[in-house]
C-alpha cells in the first residue's frame, strides 16, 4: 500500500520531475550541512516553499527564453543566449533574494554570502545545440534556492561558463579558468559559429 501511494505521488511531467528533483537536492544539501555541524539549519530541513518553486519555474521559463532555437535549447558558450541567462541569474539573485553578485575574469557569475570558508554550489547555463532546458540550469537554480534560504551563512553559487564542448571544442572552460587558468592553446580556440577566439 505504501509503495502504491509513493508511486501515485511521484511527479509525472518533465517540469514536475525537475521541481521534485530540486526539492530533493535542497533537502539533502541542508541535511548534509547539519551533519557537518558548520551551520545550524534545523528549521530549514523542509523542502522549497511554494514561492521558491514558483521562482524556480519563472527562472526556467526565463532561461528557455534565452535560447536561439525552438523545440530544443541552444545557449552558445559566450554567446548572446548564455550572456542573457547569466544576466537573469544575477538580477534575480540580487533583486529578488538580496544576495551579493559579481563576475570573475572568465565571466562566471557568482552570488551568495561570502563568509569564511564558503560552501560552493552551482552548475552551468550554456547548452549543447538543441539541448534540454534543465541541463545545468537545474543545478544553478537549486543552488540559488539554498543560498537564498541560508543567506549570511557562507553559501555561494556559481553559474559557470562554457561547460559544453560543442562550441569551442573544449569543455569546462569556466571551471578550468578557476582552477588552473587558460593557456595559449585554450585562448586560441575558435567558436564553431562565429570563428572568434576565446
Amino acid at each position: 500500500e505504501e509503495n502504491r501511494v509513493r508511486r501515485r505521488m511521484r511527479p509525472r511531467s518533465a517540469p514536475e520531475r525537475t521541481l521534485y528533483g530540486l526539492r530533493c537536492v535542497v533537502v539533502l544539501f541542508l541535511r548534509k550541512l547539519e551533519q557537518r555541524n558548520e551551520h545550524r539549519v534545523l528549521a530549514l530541513q523542509e523542502g522549497p516553499t511554494v514561492n521558491e518553486l514558483d521562482q524556480a519555474n519563472i527562472l526556467f521559463a526565463s532561461f528557455r527564453g534565452c535560447s536561439a532555437t525552438h523545440g530544443g535549447i541552444t545557449r552558445e558558450t559566450y554567446g548572446p543566449g548564455e550572456d542573457a541567462a547569466h544576466k537573469i541569474f544575477a538580477e534575480v539573485a540580487k533583486i529578488d533574494f538580496g544576495l551579493v553578485t559579481y563576475v570573475d575574469t572568465a565571466h562566471n557569475t557568482w552570488t551568495g554570502s561570502p563568509r569564511g570558508r564558503p560552501v560552493v554550489l552551482g552548475s552551468h547555463l550554456d547548452s549543447v545545440p538543441m539541448g534540454g532546458n534543465f541541463d545545468g540550469a537545474a543545478g544553478v537554480v537549486a543552488g540559488l534556492l539554498v543560498a537564498a534560504r541560508l543567506k549570511g551563512k557562507g553559501v555561494q553559487v556559481v553559474a559557470l561558463r562554457g561547460e559544453e564542448s560543442a562550441w569551442f571544442g573544449e569543455c569546462y572552460l569556466g571551471s578550468k579558468a578557476l582552477l588552473e587558468g587558460w593557456g595559449p592553446e585554450t585562448m586560441a580556440r575558435t567558436s564553431r559559429s562565429t570563428g572568434r577566439t576565446l
